[in-house]
C-alpha cells in the first residue's frame, strides 16, 4: 500500500477551481435595498385592469373563476337595474396564497380585464392579508404602470 501520485492530480484541479473562484467578484445582491432585474416574461401576481372612469374592466363573466386550477378567485354578481342584460360585480377576491401564477385565469378573460404584474413580494405573518380585493389588484396594476413610466 504505498502512496499513489495518481490521486493527486484529482486533487489539484478541484483546488484550482476552489482557487479560481475565491478570487472572482461575487454576485450577492444586497436584496432589499438592490433588486434584480425582472425578465420581460416574468409572471408575478395577478391585476386588474380599469376602465377609462375608474371603474373595474370586469365584466363578471365568471371564466376566470372557472379557469383557475386552485379555485383561488371568486365572483359574485348581481344584475344592473338599469340594463337586465348586464352584470354588476359586487365583489371580486383573489387568493394569493392559494395562487399558482399560471395565468391561466388572464388567458381566459374575454375583455383582457386581467393581466399578469411583476409583483413578487408577498410576505407575510398573516394569511388573510393575501386575500385582495378589487381594489387592491387594481392598485397592482397602477403600481407597475408607474414603475414602468419612471424607468422609461
Amino acid at each position: 500500500m504505498g502512496f499513489r501520485f495518481d490521486s493527486l492530480l484529482p486533487i489539484a484541479r478541484g483546488l484550482s477551481v476552489t482557487l479560481r473562484e475565491f478570487f472572482r467578484r461575487p454576485v450577492t445582491i444586497r436584496y432589499p435595498e438592490q433588486k434584480r432585474p425582472l425578465s420581460d416574461i416574468y409572471r408575478g401576481a395577478v391585476g386588474m385592469r380599469r376602465r377609462p372612469d375608474g371603474r373595474p374592466k370586469c365584466v363578471g363573466c365568471g371564466l376566470c373563476e372557472t379557469a383557475c386550477p386552485n379555485e383561488c378567485i371568486t365572483i359574485t354578481t348581481e344584475s344592473n337595474p338599469a340594463q337586465p342584460t348586464e352584470k354588476v360585480v359586487t365583489s371580486y377576491t383573489l387568493d394569493v396564497g392559494r395562487c399558482l401564477f399560471c395565468s391561466l385565469c388572464v388567458e381566459a378573460c374575454p375583455v383582457e380585464a386581467l393581466e399578469m404584474t411583476n409583483a413578487y413580494n408577498f410576505s407575510t405573518n398573516d394569511r388573510s392579508t393575501l386575500i385582495y380585493d378589487v381594489d387592491r389588484l387594481m392598485d397592482l396594476v397602477d403600481k407597475q404602470g408607474k414603475e414602468a413610466a419612471t424607468l422609461e
